[in-house]
């Protein structure tokens, strides 16, 4: 047999030593760049959900000035965009779609800022 599943065989001690077939090599090689390559995207997206995430724990109980809030709010919507830029386009549906969803769940307490209440239906539109 050829192909990733021998390799899975192969540690699993279902299948001898294929590994001098180099197409198989070669394909395995691609398969975990693909797999290393998502989950470095994983971690980057987490790391920008928990900033998010934070801000709003900061929003919902802590500020009350609604200058302070509008500020953290287009940090957030700012972040949110820098970092979509930077994700690769095999990635950017999946990521942007985790992420667009607790940006937007923010638009409740948007209710008395006018400036970001006008960037997100910019965003949406």
């Amino acid at each position: 047999p050829t192909g990733p599943l021998s390799a899975l065989g192969y540690f699993t001690g279902l299948l001898p030593d294929l590994s001098s077939n180099k197409e198989e090599a070669q394909e395995i090689e691609e398969v975990l760049k693909q797999l290393q390559q998502a989950a470095i995207w994983a971690y980057k997206t987490e790391e920008v959900y928990t900033q998010i995430f934070d801000q709003r724990f900061i929003l919902e109980r802590e500020v009350k000035v609604t200058f302070e809030r509008e500020r953290i709010l287009a940090g957030l919507i700012q972040l949110w965009q820098d970092f979509m830029s930077t994700v690769p386009s095999e990635f950017k549906t999946k990521i942007n779609r985790e992420l667009e969803y607790h940006i937007f769940s923010l638009r409740r307490i948007v209710n008395d800022i006018p400036n970001v209440k006008r960037t997100f239906p910019a965003l949406m539109a």
